[in-house]
């Protein structure tokens, strides 16, 4: 079985990492698995789709340049370009000869002017398809996280989004003509989460929606003897060391106010603090007057181990979120995390036991979260419980199982409607 991931990335973003893990464990499993990528491809993991001439990288710019134009003459702020995508346009590869040679097409994250709402249509009657989806833009009107809207139910109108645009219904009318009048592709989301607020949209309401979780490396993310310092950092008697990280610290779905607001009231525990972050993030004044040290984007995987295990808690306070790789991470080193009750974190926290599931948006309960594994014999426990859950539930050896299920399903179902 010929298996081509596809995905708009290949480094940048959770769903690039997503869709490379997935490559890299399939074929670990002796399935012939390839991620092919349109931007920023790793040789050894990722391929680029579209061969390397001058007309190609124009070809995929302008694509990507013309629509994020678009977006940004309708949407309310620049800070909104990126959360909002249209598919409008994309790029013609049915006739490519990678899709040509595969046996099953699996679609990642497809967005920023690789394919359009049509071509995902078209791709899906001549290979069988499996989509899965790392956010919520498939069943939207365009939004990649819908927050508190759930106009995805029934039709979208409008989008906070954007101004006085007609451009959300306009995206949601185009999903419901080209996929909701038959079932094309197999759709799954990493979390039961995203699974179930697909079943409920209007355009996947005919549709089966899969659970297929993303395969973590835990030979790689592992937990390490004792690490007492890490990058020049030296852990001091007495400190408790909070972890918090992601690809852009300030976005506000990642939810890193109410950790500050959390910290502020953890100074009546008594607790001598020092946050580690890593990610992006312009300037330090968010954390004036917290103990803290900043050691920005980290490419190296094994690096990245390494802080985990530094840490004493790793803290994601998301208010939406879908698989957060970083749960998975912190989980396999055997750092236990505390996180918000929101998406598809509580696939992998069980509440106080490998972790702690705080109320949403309660910094109150964040910080009694954050609290807990100060005590020596909670944390241990909890290190060990979650490592055995990642070990049992996101392994790639389990991970890998679930998709040869559905790949042989998605192509049984694909030939007989031929």
């Amino acid at each position: 079985m010929k298996v081509v991931v596809l995905s708009t990335f290949g480094e940048y973003g959770g769903a690039a990492v997503c869709a490379k893990r997935l490559a890299i464990a399939l074929n670990k499993h002796h399935v012939s698995a390839k991620l092919f990528t349109i931007h920023k491809y790793n040789g050894l993991t990722s391929f680029p789709l579209l061969n390397r001439s001058i007309w190609n990288w124009i070809y995929k710019w302008w694509k990507f340049i013309i629509e994020r134009l678009f977006i940004f003459s309708q949407v309310k702020s620049k800070g909104y370009l990126y959360k909002f995508s249209s598919a409008n346009i994309g790029l013609d590869i049915l006739n490519n000869p990678v899709i040509q040679e595969a046996d099953i097409i699996h679609l990642h994250w497809i967005n920023f002017g690789f394919l359009s709402i049509k071509q995902i249509a078209e791709l899906s009657k001549v290979k069988p398809v499996i989509w899965t989806m790392h956010d919520m833009w498939a069943f939207t009107g365009g939004c990649h996280y819908s927050m508190t809207c759930q106009e995805f139910q029934q039709e979208c109108k409008g989008c906070f989004y954007l101004g006085d645009s007609k451009l959300s219904n306009q995206v949601w009318s185009s999903k419901m003509a080209y996929w909701s009048n038959e079932v094309l592709f197999k759709l799954a989301g990493t979390s039961n989460w995203l699974t179930n607020e697909a079943k409920k949209s209007a355009v996947f309401a005919n549709y089966d929606v899969a659970v297929l979780p993303t395969p973590i490396d835990t030979s790689l993310f592992v937990p390490l003897e004792q690490i007492d310092s890490f990058k020049g950092l030296s852990k001091k008697d007495g400190e408790y060391y909070v972890l918090f990280g992601a690809v852009d610290l300030k976005d506000e779905r990642k939810g890193f106010k109410y950790l500050l607001s959390a910290l502020e009231i953890l100074k009546s525990y008594n607790l001598n603090i020092h946050l580690i972050t890593f990610g992006h993030m312009e300037g330090d004044n968010m954390l004036s007057g917290i103990k803290s040290t900043a050691f920005g984007s980290i490419s190296d995987l094994k690096e990245l181990n390494c802080l985990y295990n530094f840490a004493d808690v790793f803290v994601l306070p998301s208010i939406q979120d879908n698989l957060p790789n970083t749960v998975m991470e912190s989980m396999s080193t055997g750092t236990p995390v505390v996180a918000f009750n929101c998406g598809g974190v509580v696939d992998m926290i069980d509440h106080k036991q490998n972790g702690y599931i705080a109320e949403l948006k309660n910094s109150n309960d964040l910080a009694e979260g954050i609290a807990q594994f100060q005590e020596s014999e909670l944390n241990l426990s909890a290190s060990r419980l979650a490592r055995t859950k990642v070990l049992e539930k996101f392994s790639e050896k389990v991970v890998v199982q679930k998709h040869m299920q559905i790949y042989n399903e998605v192509i049984l179902n694909y030939n007989e409607r031929l």
